[in-house]
């Protein structure tokens, strides 16, 4: 599906040599900030998941994501050496606990583990490669190279690139899914619905938030159904994509469903326990880890619109609340350029929370 100049009036000329040399800033300047950059938050978390996942075939460190991105940021931190966990700290399933453990047994090589995990790099270039051809696709040459500009010096495109994170493996898998989505409506066939269920299980593989391709591809063949000859294979075709899906899920977390009744799981998220009132016999193929952690809730959620409420009571947000109050919610306000820092407290029930008007650091007493 690579653009071809003869097939669109309006070619540039060269115009492979100018995005290759985008593509290439691009990856330039992703790869001196994965260089020069300390070790981010949510790294500490990813890549000893992923290295866990790789040695051992456990699933519960960093449970609130999907394997996949995080194996492969694992399998590279491997290749340049770095060590396992403690195996208490893995038998804990707190990443917070794993992540220090990781840190602690590769001191003399940590920064050089995380260097060879930011391989995001490689993926944002695939994701720029993507942007272009779909782009060529609807607006030609000249608005491909300008859709492929604007992504290669996008600052948040060049700052997740450098980090061994999520966020870039996300939005290629999300792109890839409308890309295919777009190409199997307008002329569904065997192949093209090969290309979407891969492009949508790696997306659910990668991140949850990938549910929200349930609402983007139907609303996407809806409007393109209406001027093709094809609708119903198109919908058959999407249909079909949920089994799919299921099952891609569970070979990526290798097989490891058990199939237990919902009334034998304690769940913490809200829609589960209402789906476990209405259902207490239904069992779901979805993986162990999956239903661990909607089990434990020791994250924030946002699962159906939701927040979920952690253990602690730190951080919570809802919709309304039993006294007609709002609840305790961490507030940010942009900063300011000039001036003194201003505290902004929020009252709520029993919580509240400080802010800086000029950084965005918040804590929720």
């Amino acid at each position: 599906m690579l653009p071809s100049a003869h097939r669109r009036p309006g070619a540039v000329p060269g115009e492979g040599g100018w995005a290759a040399v985008l593509l290439a800033i691009h990856a330039g300047l992703a790869l001196w900030g994965a260089a020069v950059n300390s070790v981010t938050f949510d790294e500490n978390f990813h890549v000893p998941a992923g290295v866990v996942e790789i040695r051992r075939g456990d699933f519960l460190i960093s449970a609130v994501n999907p394997p996949l991105a995080k194996a492969l940021l694992g399998a590279a931190a491997l290749v340049a050496g770095a060590r396992l966990p403690a195996d208490s700290a893995i038998a804990s399933a707190e990443q917070s606990v794993v992540g220090e453990s990781f840190m602690r047994r590769n001191a003399d090589r940590y920064h050089r583990v995380f260097l060879a995990a930011r391989l995001t790099n490689v993926l944002s270039t695939l994701l720029g490669v993507l942007v272009w051809c779909f782009a060529w696709r609807l607006y030609g040459p000249r608005g491909a190279l300008l859709a492929l500009a604007l992504y290669s010096f996008a600052p948040e495109s060049i700052a997740h690139a450098g980090l061994a994170t999520l966020e870039i493996a996300a939005a290629l898998g999300l792109l890839a899914s409308v890309y295919a989505c777009w190409v199997f409506v307008r002329r569904p066939g065997v192949r093209a619905w090969l290309r979407l269920a891969l492009a949508v299980s790696f997306t659910f593989l990668t991140r949850f938030s990938a549910f929200s391709v349930a609402l983007a591809l139907p609303a996407l063949a809806a409007a393109l159904a209406r001027r093709g000859r094809h609708a119903g294979r198109a919908w058959i075709g999407l249909a079909s994509l949920v089994p799919a899906t299921v099952l891609s899920l569970d070979l990526g977390y290798q097989g490891k469903v058990s199939f237990l009744p919902l009334k034998d799981h304690g769940f913490y998220s809200v829609p589960f326990r209402a789906l476990q009132r209405e259902w207490p016999d239904l069992r779901l193929p979805l993986p162990d880890a999956c239903m661990a952690e909607a089990a434990r809730g020791h994250s924030t959620t946002f699962l159906f619109g939701r927040i979920a409420l952690s253990r602690s009571g730190t951080t919570s947000r809802s919709r309304s609340s039993a006294s007609g109050r709002s609840v305790s919610w961490p507030r940010c306000w942009p900063g300011r350029p000039w001036g003194r820092p201003r505290l902004v407290r929020r009252r709520a029930g029993r919580g509240s929370s400080w802010c800086s008007g000029r950084r965005s650091f918040c804590s929720s007493p």
